[in-house]
């Protein structure tokens, strides 16, 4: 009797320690995931504020309505800009897609947007909520296809995106895009940043850097 209670003592122990370490493991990788995002918004804080160092309106996209984590990623963005610029003189004015509001019959659409990029059109109408804005900042998922010229018409632009790569590198090496922050291949999943590292080496350690 006392040896199948000590068995299973025995494997509680185990299960509730690989719990633990589980649990432990997650929680750092998140804790990763929240610096790289809060570093990527400072860097493009960090920018806005040399352009315009007199302050102003910023618009920046965000994506909304679809659960915890993007609330949480979004919130490490914010916090990575707003330390970025650095000045009460910047208001932020928030736009982009709210997914708690997209009608059934437009699922099959968002899906694709969140996989593929934005349509063009709903891209540029979120950048142009504000034409006297000083600078706009998008972390939504870039339109595979944007034309420079159309860009043009728009408060500077800095992106960072998991979609419209090509587009992104393009538009960059045009001038028509100010930064480009996109994810690089082949990146070291388990590198940590250094302690005392700026924004854009703890940025530049996943994600490739593009400044017009």
């Amino acid at each position: 009797m006392s040896t199948t209670t000590g068995k299973h003592g025995f494997y509680l122990l185990a299960l509730v320690t690989a719990c633990l370490i589980t649990t432990g493991c997650g929680n750092k990788k998140s804790e990763q995931k929240v610096q790289y995002e809060r570093a990527i918004g400072q860097l493009l804080g960090e920018q806005v504020a040399a352009l315009a160092p007199s302050g102003g309106k910023v618009v920046v996209l965000l994506r909304r309505g679809s659960g915890e984590q993007e609330a949480q990623r979004n919130q490490a963005y914010l916090d990575g800009l707003n330390l970025g610029l650095n000045s009460d003189s910047f208001q932020i004015q928030e736009a982009g897609p709210d997914l708690s509001t997209v009608k059934p019959q437009h699922q099959t659409m968002v899906i694709k947007a969140v996989t593929e990029g934005w349509p063009a059109r709903a891209f540029l109408g979120w950048c142009a909520v504000d034409r006297d804005a000083v600078a706009v900042v998008s972390f939504i998922e870039f339109p595979y296809v944007l034309r420079a010229r159309t860009l043009s018409k728009l408060p500077p632009l800095f992106a960072c995106s998991t979609t419209g790569t090509k587009a992104l590198r393009i538009l960059a090496s045009q001038g028509a895009i100010r930064t480009a922050i996109f994810a690089r291949s082949g990146f070291d999943k388990e590198a940590v940043p250094p302690k005392k590292a700026s924004a854009e080496e703890i940025v530049r350690l996943r994600y490739e850097v593009i400044s017009s």
